[in-house]
């Protein structure tokens, strides 16, 4: 039994994972191998390879097996092809489980800076993943590649919860960046995308500051322009990840309520950046020198 801690959550797992060691006795999540055979009700919904009600997730993949999330608490998984599984399990199975213990699962990557957390949204290919390793490298703590994990205080402050020390990344990219590859694997079978390890990731929980969302536009300069609190909200509904299967568990009521009191609370700018050239240094110039100057 592998014993882990990532996004604040104790995990028993019989899987060996990419996540941060840490022995617990009691945990919070298990994840096991066993039938993922589920009753859904009539008010299911399914997509692509998912299908959920509240409190219950099953994905099935044809070659890879199965994983069913139940709970909050639990995953189950029938596998195939350990690998893929494994996908799975560190993608869309984690997205469900935070869903659905309340968490909001923002499709960023995040850093931690002397302000606080600072999370950079986007679509797929906006460039997260590049941006935080450049923060990386300038001395930035990870806190979270791809899924920023966010929940708020008793005094209603959004904390970003520590996931795990990996980065994904383009074969391109990591040949721009002159990333070595001795450890990195490949995500998928015939897809050229990578999890490079880290080596750290923040420690402990952080409170968030900043949200910056990139824009990738045919543009020549960067251009960095405040958002409202209710464009702030509209950005963290539309960059949920995994938006849909956060509503096939029944729980857009609650990732409302949660993106509301996010919203109120951090600083957010829209960042137009050109979509054509590699100008990640210039890009993490603009965005550093904002973040250095909040309040602290």
């Amino acid at each position: 039994m592998y014993q882990y801690y990532v996004y604040g959550l104790a995990v028993h797992s019989e899987v060996e994972l990419p996540f941060t060691e840490r022995e617990t006795a009691v945990p919070d999540v298990t994840i096991a191998e066993g039938s993922t055979e589920h009753a859904f009700g009539p008010q299911a919904q399914a997509y692509g390879l998912w299908r959920a009600e509240r409190g219950a997730l099953r994905l099935e993949d044809p070659q890879a097996g199965s994983v069913l999330v139940r709970g909050g608490r639990s995953v189950t998984l029938e596998s195939r092809d350990c690998d893929i599984i494994r996908v799975f399990l560190t993608g869309s199975a984690l997205t469900a489980l935070l869903q659905q213990r309340g968490l909001l699962t923002l499709h960023a990557g995040c850093v931690s800076t002397p302000a606080g957390a600072v999370a950079f949204a986007g679509d797929s290919g906006a460039g997260k993943s590049t941006l935080v390793y450049e923060m990386l490298r300038r001395g930035y703590p990870l806190v979270a590649d791809d899924v920023t994990a966010i929940r708020t205080d008793e005094a209603g402050m959004p904390i970003a919860e520590p996931a795990y020390p990996a980065l994904r990344l383009w074969q391109e990219t990591m040949t721009r960046l002159e990333v070595g590859n001795e450890e990195a694997t490949r995500r998928m079978p015939g897809i050229d995308k990578f999890v490079v390890p880290t080596g750290a990731i923040e420690a402990d929980p952080v409170p968030v500051r900043a949200v910056y969302v990139l824009n990738p536009e045919p543009t020549e300069h960067i251009a960095l322009e405040p958002l409202g609190p209710v464009e702030v909200f509209n950005a963290l509904i539309q960059f949920n990840h995994r938006e849909r299967m956060c509503y096939a568990q029944g729980l857009p009521s609650e990732h409302f309520a949660l993106a509301t009191r996010i919203a109120r609370s951090v600083s957010a700018k829209s960042v137009r950046r050109p979509v054509e050239g590699f100008r990640i240094g210039e890009l993490a110039d603009a965005v550093e020198a904002d973040f250095l100057a909040l309040p602290r």
